[in-house]
């Protein structure tokens, strides 16, 4: 959600209170929200994980499309850390490489898991 610049104080306050560790992603708002969160004692992470995924895409498309482009050497070196653990296990499909699409899922069922649990966890806070 974004500009939760009403609720992010009290909300952050009371998950806080329970000693528990709090990540906040900020995705875009044009509120106050990520300097309220900000001032708070969590860790904000800004897009992090959406540019690893768009740079993830781009490498995909451009190893299927063109694997020679110039940008290719720069998606790489961002996603080689991610990529190559998954290389060690699931073979090439012939000449095409599924690892990008396996890290893709995992991020979007890593993303889905994380905000299924923090909504429950907000709505037993409530």
């Amino acid at each position: 959600c974004l500009n939760e610049e009403a609720a992010i104080g009290a909300l952050l306050a009371s998950v806080l209170a329970l000693g528990v560790p709090v990540i906040v992603v900020d995705d875009g708002s044009d509120d106050r929200t990520p300097a309220i969160a900000g001032a708070l004692p969590v860790t904000l992470l800004r897009h992090g994980l959406y540019i690893l995924m768009g740079a993830v895409f781009v490498l995909a498309v451009l190893s299927w499309v063109n694997p020679y482009s110039p940008v290719m050497p720069a998606a790489d070196a961002l996603t080689r850390p991610f990529l190559a653990p998954l290389r060690r296990i699931v073979p090439m499909m012939g000449t095409v490489d599924l690892t990008p699409v396996i890290l893709m899922v995992i991020f979007q069922l890593t993303l889905t898991i994380l905000v299924g649990a923090l909504e429950m966890l907000v709505q037993r806070l409530m």
